[in-house]
């Protein structure tokens, strides 16, 4: 039966049954696992993904119905509070085995793969006097926490901006998923990135734009998003007032 089709529960029934997926301490719990991603997952699907107010708010106008459909007892659904601490003891691996699995969805160890860029100031490195000291600048695969690339520049005399753009350059990461903060989110280094790629280089630019203005009004974005559309995938920037909280599937 397909996952479509009406009065399927199939994933809801694997998502009850899968070992090690809770990871929850037995003592104290108040809701049902099976459901609430059953409800997230649901979320997720209707485009609701990358915020966490948003995947709650589909989950809680939906719980009748979700709870009828699957035959279980209706109780209070989970709270905003409550939701990211429960998606805290979820296990990963377990969870995206089943998705990709019941919704026969396969992607390669390179669609798969996310870098993100940011520097840190030297601790023990600013002089006496000063207010800024050494810093180093990394680019980290999400995946494996390994090192894809580093430099480093004087916090005195220099900015962590060129840095990252030189990185995006000289580890040829332009063409990846890339996170990055608020710090980076500038016409120059969103070029970079969208660098000879047609249509969408013209919407980072008119993106790029926004931004700015935006960084000018005091109303900074929190996270920029960029993965590569040659893969026919998206890009999309998320305000402060938005959870951080990204789950791709």
């Amino acid at each position: 039966m397909l996952p479509c089709q009406e009065d399927n529960k199939s994933f809801f029934e694997q998502l009850q049954k899968a070992e090690g997926l809770d990871l929850r301490d037995k003592r104290g719990k108040r809701h049902d696992l099976a459901v609430v991603l059953a409800g997230v997952t649901i979320a997720l699907l209707s485009n609701r993904d990358g915020c966490l107010s948003s995947l709650h708010r589909h989950l809680k106008n939906h719980y009748e119905k979700l709870v009828l459909i699957l035959g279980v007892e209706k109780k209070k659904p989970v709270s905003r509070s409550q939701l990211p601490l429960i998606l805290e003891k979820v296990s990963v691996e377990v969870f995206d085995r089943l998705v990709f699995e019941n919704y026969g969805l396969r992607l390669s160890e390179t669609e798969r793969k996310w870098f993100a860029i940011d520097g840190k100031e030297l601790r023990g490195s600013i002089a006496k006097g000063l207010k800024r000291g050494e810093a180093i600048v990394q680019a980290v695969g999400h995946e494996n926490l390994q090192v894809a690339g580093q430099d480093y520049y004087s916090g005195e005399k220099e900015s962590e901006v060129p840095i990252v753009r030189k990185l995006l350059e000289e580890y040829e990461l332009a063409s990846e998923k890339i996170s990055l903060d608020a710090l980076h989110c500038k016409p120059a280094t969103l070029e970079i990135i969208a660098a000879d790629k047609g249509k969408y280089a013209r919407w980072v630019e008119r993106k790029s734009k926004r931004i700015e203005k935006a960084n000018q009004s005091g109303n900074e974005q929190s996270a920029f998003f960029v993965q590569n559309p040659r893969r026919g995938e998206r890009t999309r920037t998320r305000s402060k007032s938005e959870s951080m909280n990204f789950m791709m599937f």
